[in-house]
C-alpha cells in the first residue's frame, strides 16, 4: 500500500472512530434522559440509586481500558471518569427501565390513596436574544409539583399539569394506580391525568417586550 492510500486509510479510520463516539454520546445522553423520565414516575430516592449504580462502576474501574478507544487524548483521568459516568448511567436506566416495562407478577397494579403533604411551584425566568452578545427577559417558566404520600411511608414529589395542580388540596388525598415493578419498586401509573414527564409541567407568562 502507498503512502498516500495509507494516509486516507488513516483518515477513514479516524472518521469513524469520531462518528462512534459521536453516537455513543448521543446513545447516553438519550438513555440518561429516558431513564429521569421514568425515575419521575418511580417512587424511589434517587440518591440511594445513584449510590447503588457508582458503586457498580467503581467495582468495575479495572475495566476503564475498555473506553481507550472512546477518549481522545488518550488520558487515564479521562477514561475512569468516562466509566463512571457511562457505567452509572446504563445501570441506572438498566434498573429504572426494566422495573418500569416488566411488572413484578399479574397482581402488581394496585389502586391506593396518597396523601398530598404539600405543593408547590417553581419559576425560571426565560430569555431571549436580542443582540449578538445581548439577551433580555422573555417571560417566566412556571412548573408545578405535588409532594405525595404513600401508605408504606415512601414519599415522592412528582410534577403535575397546571390543571392537576389547581384541582389538588394539600393535606387532601390523590387517587393513584399503582405498579410494583421486577425489581420491587413503585411505578406511578395513573392518577396523575394531564402531568407531563421530566419536569415540564409549566406555563408560560410572556415578560414586556423591550
Amino acid at each position: 500500500m502507498t503512502a498516500p492510500q495509507t494516509n486516507n486509510a488513516d483518515l477513514t479510520k479516524g472518521k469513524l472512530r469520531h462518528f462512534l463516539r459521536l453516537c455513543y454520546l448521543v446513545v447516553a445522553v438519550t438513555v440518561a434522559v429516558q431513564a429521569y423520565c421514568i425515575y419521575e414516575k418511580t417512587v424511589v430516592n434517587g440518591w440511594i440509586l445513584l449510590a447503588a449504580a457508582l458503586s457498580v462502576a467503581i467495582v468495575t474501574l479495572p475495566l476503564r481500558n475498555s473506553w481507550k478507544w472512546l477518549v481522545v487524548p488518550d488520558n487515564g483521568i479521562l477514561r475512569t471518569a468516562c466509566h463512571l459516568f457511562l457505567v452509572t448511567t446504563f445501570c441506572t436506566a438498566f434498573v429504572l427501565d426494566g422495573n418500569y416495562y416488566l411488572p413484578s407478577g399479574p397482581e402488581a397494579t394496585r389502586r391506593e390513596q396518597a396523601s398530598v403533604v404539600s405543593k408547590h411551584t417553581k419559576e425560571r425566568q426565560m430569555t431571549r436574544r436580542a443582540g449578538k452578545y445581548r439577551y433580555v427577559a422573555n417571560g417566566v417558566r412556571r412548573s408545578y409539583f405535588l409532594r405525595l404520600a404513600f401508605a408504606n411511608g415512601q414519599e415522592k414529589t412528582v410534577p403535575v399539569s397546571q390543571a392537576v395542580y389547581n384541582r389538588t388540596r394539600q393535606g387532601g388525598t390523590k387517587k393513584l394506580m399503582l405498579t410494583k415493578g421486577i425489581f420491587g419498586l413503585t411505578v406511578i401509573t395513573g392518577g396523575l391525568s394531564g402531568s407531563p414527564v421530566a419536569g415540564a409541567a409549566a406555563d408560560i407568562r410572556p415578560g414586556p417586550h423591550r
